[in-house]
């Protein structure tokens, strides 16, 4: 319980500023309901001019959804934690746009509560169902970008040493009517977070700006150890989906300890600590150069791997990146 209380702790003190609407914090890890920026200035994508119709989203058939919903000009990596026994990370979210006349409140209102299933199939093969969700609304160059966030208990089959692609995802409307949605650039990655005292304090906590194309940009992961078996010949990793590599790269890597985090944690967390973890508490920041390769929006949560504590354990970030 002391731990619990150690990692929530160290959550609620260090990601202060983290988004405005970030919430739903489960165990140590934090569910983010990021934000993407409302700038029409921006650099424009081709895949995103496309003009928005007048029509509101409740005044559509149920045989125009299909026209007007789009979830495949966005690639995604989003990540789903198989520890039966964490409560980390057991939600999905699935990225789109819908190109109504909508305010993002009325959007929000009109999405919420309307599906009683949502399905995630790889071909014929269904990943995972949910019945229950919520959603984010924001402005992508004047559009509608949605994000549902599926609440998820077990995969239907997962592969750990492989992603999974997601081909297509079927809606079902509460008064029994479906419509289905494809996607060819959607990837599920899957982990295993073991018991072993290293947690990420810290992930990427608002919104990047977005990024032309051939273009770099910095990020950082932030995590902890109390863990009494410190290695301190420790190597990180980190994977992209190789489907997504086609858009995105890592041009560089490097992580060290974080002796002014450290100190930082030592003085929030003073009274909540004991002795040992205090002697063994270790802060260790990871610095990664990005590259975009395409023009379109990308969500990524990238698994990070790495031996911190005598065993090869991932990590995943709560938050995507989004540029």
């Amino acid at each position: 319980m002391k731990e619990k209380t150690l990692i929530i702790l160290v959550i609620i003190c260090l990601l202060f500023t983290a988004c405005s609407n970030a919430d739903n914090i489960k165990d140590d890890i934090k569910v983010s309901q990021n934000t993407i920026p409302d700038n029409d200035n921006q650099s424009k994508l081709s895949d995103l001019e496309q003009p928005i119709s007048k029509i509101s989203f409740n005044d559509l058939k149920k045989e125009e959804y299909v026209n007007y919903i789009s979830i495949d000009n966005y690639i995604v990596s989003t990540l789903y934690n198989t520890n039966a026994n964490s409560e980390i990370n057991k939600t999905i979210s699935i990225y789109g746009k819908v190109q109504t006349s909508d305010d993002p409140q009325s959007l929000h209102d009109a999405l919420s509560n309307r599906f009683s299933k949502i399905t995630l199939k790889s071909g014929n093969d269904i990943v995972l169902e949910s019945d229950e969700y919520y959603v984010n609304i924001c402005k992508v160059y004047g559009e509608n970008a949605f994000e549902l966030v599926l609440n998820v208990n077990d995969l239907f089959f997962y592969n750990e040493d492989e992603n999974i692609a997601i081909t297509s995802v079927l809606f079902k409307q509460l008064d029994d009517y479906s419509f289905s949605l494809d996607t060819n650039n959607f990837f599920l990655g899957i982990y295993n977070e073991l018991e072993n005292h290293v947690k990420i304090i810290e992930s990427p906590t608002s919104y990047i700006e977005m990024i032309e194309k051939d273009k770099n940009f910095t990020t950082s992961y932030t995590f902890l150890t109390v863990n009494e078996n410190y290695n301190k010949n420790y190597d990180v990793y980190i994977e992209i989906p190789k489907d997504l590599k086609k858009d995105v790269e890592i041009i560089s890597l490097d992580f060290k300890e974080d002796d002014k985090m450290k100190k930082e944690v030592e003085k929030i967390l003073n009274f909540e600590m004991t002795l040992q973890q205090k002697q063994n508490l270790k802060v260790i920041t990871i610095n990664v150069i990005y590259k975009k390769l395409s023009d379109k929006i990308i969500f990524l949560k990238p698994n990070i791997k790495l031996n911190i504590a005598g065993d090869n354990q991932i990590i995943a970030p709560y938050v995507p990146l989004v540029f």
